[in-house]
This record gives structure tokens, sequence and C-alpha cells, in this order.
């Protein structure tokens, strides 16, 4: 009986964590310009301020979870961070797992202005 609880309560807290609300995706990505936006900064960061319609998966977390937002390896991805550092580790791990239509955008406020989006968008 002790066996069947424990495995209940590991089956929901893994349950719990993938279904977080920030990085739940029950729709197709939201597009901008004809590109799946993803940020790829902290959650904590991602709280603060962030795109809307952008996707939070944090850039040490790209390579397990970007099949969950498309398999498509020719999709068109940009990336953005705080400054464009962790948005060019994410990218280069995603062309090493195949992606060829990845793009940096640089940090948040870059990423807006190249979008054509006002500073809470």
């Amino acid at each position: 009986m002790t066996k069947h609880i424990f495995g209940f309560l590991a089956l929901a807290a893994l349950t719990a964590l993938c279904l977080h609300p920030a990085q739940a995706q029950t729709n197709p990505p939201k597009l901008f310009k004809g590109k799946i936006l993803i940020d790829v900064r902290t959650q904590a960061e991602w709280d603060e301020d962030h795109i809307a319609g952008a996707i939070l998966i944090p850039y040490d977390q790209i390579a397990a979870r970007i099949a969950s937002v498309t398999k498509d390896k020719d999709a068109p991805i940009a990336l953005y961070c705080r400054s464009g550092r962790r948005a060019e580790l994410a990218l280069e791990t995603l062309k090493r797992l195949g992606y060829a239509n990845v793009e940096n955008l640089g940090g948040l406020q870059e990423a807006r202005v190249k979008l054509g989006l006002t500073a809470k968008q």
C-alpha cells in the first residue's frame, strides 16, 4: 500500500512540474512575423516581464523541451533573453539538434523593437 501512495505522489509531482502554466502549451505557439518566439531567460525574469505570447524555455532546458514546441527542424524560431548571450547559447544548441532556421533577437527590449512591438507587448 505504501508503494502505491509513494508512486501516486511521485506521479502527481511530476505532472505538476510538467504542467506549469508558463511552460504548458495547449495551443500551437503564437507566431511573431511568422516565427515561434521563445524566451530563454529564467522563470523569475519571465514573471517580471516578457513578450505576450512568447514561450518560456530557459536556455539550459532548450534541448530537452524544444520538441514539445515544434518537431519541425525547419520551423522559424526566434530567441531572446536579457542581453542576447543566453539566446546565442540556445541558438547553438538548437542548431546542433538540427534546427536550421533559428535567430537570436538579443535582449528583451531589442526583441520588442525588432518585432515592432511597444514596451509592454
